[in-house]
């Protein structure tokens, strides 16, 4: 066999196990998503208007018509055909991160000169549980990753060659503009870099590729990084409530403290096993990445030429996503900046590239005998993942989900002219917003994270009627698998229809009675 034909074997035959073992999980319940509605709904007025930031008009009552979140990903939505991505837009997300499995195969097989390595790196990063949960769903998360990734393989190359350097800016625009989280990780990964090699092309990258992304667009930067910033200030200040129930974790509702679904009630402070044991679950190859290089280290081999020159970047680049995870998880006021073990899924390139260097090398029995372990506990936790994400769609969901039941109501919705509504749980807002074009109490798609989405998200924070007072409400959509009606002070003689779980209500302020003795808070008018 001829080395191309192996390469080029090699590669078709990973990005069609990458897809095969990518849509097994999710295909029963494919159409689904919290963002993934909003970003059709962005894709659309796109095309509409052809400008950037789209506008949403008149649906999220809680925000502006203009959507300022990174609008990269949004962007590359409106270039492929509103039809096809309608019907198949659980596959574009797939897609995205096939290119960054089609990096890292690109990355190995340079590196290690072994198709073989480059195939079974692919493979390995297709059953990588994380992504496969975080990624189930269309969402601007993959794009983020593999620009990030562009970005630190492109300055990695222009400390051989500065003229490497103009693509690594160009890859830190387009992180500006394509996702906050992944941004936030080059904030620690670039200095890290450059604290371990000491080549100047990591100190002036930072700086350099916020510089030209406030020329390139000086406006949309402004808007960017004031979405970016009320984001971050959102959720110091609610990071208590990150993943709450929305009615039983509500001071005006809640069930006193028996129901505790926010993603902290499971950490009790100071439990670094736990989060080693979560952050391993995310990335198992970290262990013979870290085994290679020490070996490599011992037999005087890791920090020689060729792929071996190549490893102190990658070993920084793993510890400076570790070190990121746990900051943002051990210190209280860097929460805000999102969950820890979102940030491991940056390690994954990095570990398997370097693994995979290692073993070209001929190391000793350690290396492969952890790598072996890595491999069969990821397949292990891939069946894992497989079978939940596969599980019943009677349960109840954390993102958007299709069904006939829910249909029926939303069709009832589309033909209310007047209809204006409260949607319980949130995260079928999006959904409700693109399936009926009616407005929906709504709004976390840029600036907008202020005391007025605060007093409803993440928690209920005032009775249901002063949020229809707030809205001018008139509906609301519940799913009773997540709160029952008497939970909200519901009257029965409100309901207007019923299809499988989901209920539909007339929304009356004067008719909605507040459980308990709480006192009725004062209805406000808010601009």
């Amino acid at each position: 066999m001829t080395p191309a034909f192996a390469y080029a074997a090699c590669a078709l035959a990973g990005a069609a196990a990458f897809l095969a073992l990518r849509l097994y999980p999710i295909w029963r319940q494919r159409e689904q998503g919290c963002d993934a509605f909003n970003i059709l709904l962005c894709a659309e007025a796109i095309r509409r208007e052809r400008r950037l930031p789209p506008r949403v008009p008149e649906l999220f009552i809680l925000e502006d018509e203009e959507q300022w979140y990174p609008p990269v990903f949004l962007a590359l939505c409106a270039l492929l055909p509103q039809g096809w991505l309608q019907r198949r837009y659980w596959l574009f997300n797939q897609l995205v991160d096939l290119a960054n499995g089609a990096l890292l195969f690109v990355a190995v097989a340079l590196l290690t000169e072994s198709p073989w390595l480059a195939g079974g790196a692919l493979l390995v990063y297709a059953i990588c549980a994380g992504l496969v949960q975080e990624f189930a769903v269309l969402t601007i998360r993959p794009l983020g990753l593999l620009v990030l990734n562009l970005l630190v393989l492109a300055g990695a190359l222009a400390m051989q060659n500065p003229l490497w350097l103009i693509a690594a800016l160009g890859c830190g625009i387009l992180l500006v503009y394509a996702h906050k989280l992944s941004a936030q990780q080059a904030w620690l990964t670039l200095p890290v870099i450059f604290a371990a090699t000491g080549a100047w092309v990591w100190a002036v990258l930072l700086p350099g590729m916020y510089a030209a992304a406030f020329l390139v667009w000086p406006r949309g930067f402004r808007r960017v990084i004031e979405g970016h910033i009320a984001i971050v200030r959102f959720w110091q200040r609610n990071w208590p409530l990150l993943g709450a129930h929305a009615v039983r974790q509500s001071p005006i509702y809640g069930d006193d403290g028996q129901t505790r679904r926010d993603f902290y009630a499971a950490w009790p402070k100071g439990a670094p096993l736990q989060f080693a044991k979560e952050t391993l679950h995310q990335n198992y190859f970290v262990v013979p990445a870290a085994v290679g290089v020490l070996e490599g280290l011992v037999g005087g081999t890791a920090m020689g030429q060729g792929a071996g020159a190549l490893v102190p970047v990658l070993a920084a680049w793993i510890v400076s996503v570790y070190a990121m995870a746990a900051l943002t998880h051990f210190v209280t006021r860097l929460r805000g900046l999102g969950l820890g073990r979102q940030y491991v899924k940056f390690a994954l390139l990095p570990s398997l590239c370097l693994t995979a260097v290692m073993l070209a090398q001929q190391p000793g029995l350690a290396t492969p005998i952890t790598a072996l372990a890595a491999l069969l506990l990821a397949l292990r936790q891939y069946l894992l993942i497989a079978r939940s994400l596969r599980g019943s769609a009677e349960e109840p969901q954390s993102s958007g989900q299709k069904s006939e039941a829910l249909s029926e109501l939303l069709a009832q919705l589309r033909r209310d002219d007047t209809a204006r509504v409260l949607v319980l749980p949130v995260y079928l807002c999006d959904l409700v917003a693109y399936e009926t074009r009616r407005p929906v109490y709504w709004g976390t798609h840029g600036q907008c994270f202020n005391d007025r989405l605060e007093r409803f998200f993440p928690v209920l924070r005032r009775p249901i009627a002063d949020y229809a007072a707030d809205g001018r409400l008139n509906r609301l959509l519940l799913d009773t698998r997540y709160a029952k009606p008497e939970e909200l002070g519901l009257p029965p003689g409100d309901l207007m229809a019923e299809a499988g779980p989901f209920a539909l209500y007339r929304l009356r302020a004067e008719s909605v009675q507040l459980k308990g003795a709480a006192d009725r808070t004062v209805v406000q008018a808010w601009a």
